[in-house]
């Protein structure tokens, strides 16, 4: 059984429904950056864009930022799928992902925009903004800040941010925390937040943080443990486990829980461990994090697997806790029952949460995702993408088709909730 083991110390996040850090099984096949969709027509009719591009709507009114971790094969893009215009925004620091994610969502974006299949002059669309979020949370800060900046200097423009991605970590159960404050601050500017709910619903596990006398955590499986299966050899695997503490919520609390986690195989021996020891300080320095979280990277063969997390230094945990823990990848699930979980920024009432209508994977809680959008994209390589990624997408281009043509929409939560109730699939009226 191979396993190859990862620590991860750097802040980092991942992607839903395409990237190479995905957690559900797409792309499916080859696939380059000059891989075009085959699907688009059928795509747009599920939605119900067709009748408003025959009215002259085409989203143009609107400016979409896609803020991603990578861009490969932008320059094929442009001028051929995408406006020759398209660019990507300056970005903080670090190397862009190598990933065609944002590539071919921005594709799909202004397809969906427009009724085009490639570029059309004389259909233009919404203006694209790219920004690179990969890395650090700096990149993802920097983005975000631009954004409102663009917003505040072009007052008369609907502006929507698509983020095709989530944090399994950063935030708090209660949607405080450092992520969901960053993310406030662009919709209180007035930016539409459009954001997919993650790919992971069969492997989560979230409850009321609880310790046993000697300080481990109760979990549901045998022996206070959470099992979880892989299906395929050479899978990669992303373990999270994360808890209540982020931001000033939990202030003068968080440095005083610390969790670590262990993995073990089917024989019950111990193959992994993560140990970072928080202390909300500088997280610069090797085995420290300044957030409450734990984090495996590997690359697992088929068999079960289970992990036991264990409180480093208290037996108290304040009223009121949580913790989830999240296994993600390719057909990779809980042994014991998963819980409804949608992780940040979907979460927050304030962004508009996207879940895959044609994929079982897509996560679900009582009130979210608050759309369902078709996800499924056909390539010309026989390639597939499927997932909440591909569904935000399609949300957004859509939405900026309906601003137009009804912009007393823009912002009206309580209109659009009575125009697409929570977890309805979306069809323009």
């Amino acid at each position: 059984m191979k396993f190859t083991f990862i620590p991860i110390l750097m802040l980092t996040l991942t992607a839903c429904g395409q990237s190479a850090k995905d957690d559900e099984p797409a792309p499916r096949g080859p696939s380059l950056p000059l891989d075009e969709m085959v699907n688009l027509t059928s795509l747009r009719a599920q939605v119900g864009v067709t009748p408003y591009h025959q009215m002259g709507y085409d989203g143009g009114s609107t400016t979409i930022a896609l803020l991603d971790n990578g861009f490969l094969g932008l320059e094929e893009a442009v001028g051929r799928t995408l406006p020759p215009s398209t660019d990507i925004e300056p970005w903080a620091e670090g190397e862009m992902s190598q990933t065609i994610h944002g590539t071919k969502l921005a594709e799909l974006v202004y397809s969906i925009a427009t009724g085009e299949d490639r570029y059309n002059p004389a259909r233009p669309g919404p203006a694209l903004r790219l920004y690179v979020t990969s890395g650090q949370i700096r990149n993802l800060t920097h983005a975000i800040l631009d954004l409102i900046d663009y917003k505040k200097n072009h007052p008369e423009k609907t502006v929507i941010a698509l983020y095709a991605q989530v944090w399994e970590y950063g935030f708090n159960h209660d949607g405080t925390g450092y992520i969901p404050e960053l993310i406030r601050e662009a919709t209180k500017a007035g930016v539409v937040w459009v954001n997919a709910v993650g790919n992971f619903r069969f492997g989560v596990h979230e409850d009321r943080l609880q310790l046993d006398e000697n300080g481990q955590v109760l979990l549901p499986g045998p022996d206070q443990k959470l099992r979880f299966k892989v299906s395929r050899d050479q899978t990669p695997v992303r373990l999270v486990l994360a808890w209540d503490g982020s931001g000033e919520r939990f202030a003068g609390e968080h440095e005083l829980i610390d969790l670590n986690f262990m993995v073990f195989d089917d024989q019950d021996q111990r193959i992994g461990l993560a140990d970072l020891i928080q202390n909300n300080e500088d997280a610069s320095i090797m085995g420290y994090s300044r957030l409450p979280r734990e984090m495996i990277q590997a690359t697992l063969g088929k068999g079960e697997y289970s992990i036991k997390a264990y409180a480093r230094n208290r037996t108290e945990i304040p009223e009121g806790v949580r913790f989830w823990f999240v296994a993600s990848g390719m057909d990779v699930t809980l042994v014991e029952s998963p819980k409804p979980f949608i992780p940040a920024p979907a979460l927050l009432p304030e962004v508009i949460a996207v879940g895959a209508s044609d994929a079982s994977f897509t996560n679900l809680a009582t009130e979210k995702p608050d759309l369902f959008c078709p996800s499924q994209v056909l390539l010309t390589s026989g390639a597939r993408f499927v997932g909440s990624s591909t569904a935000a997408a399609v949300c957004a281009a859509s939405l900026a088709v309906l601003f137009d043509r009804y912009p007393s929409l823009v912002n009206n939560r309580p209109a659009l909730r009575r125009l697409f109730p929570p977890k309805t699939p979306l069809k323009l009226p």
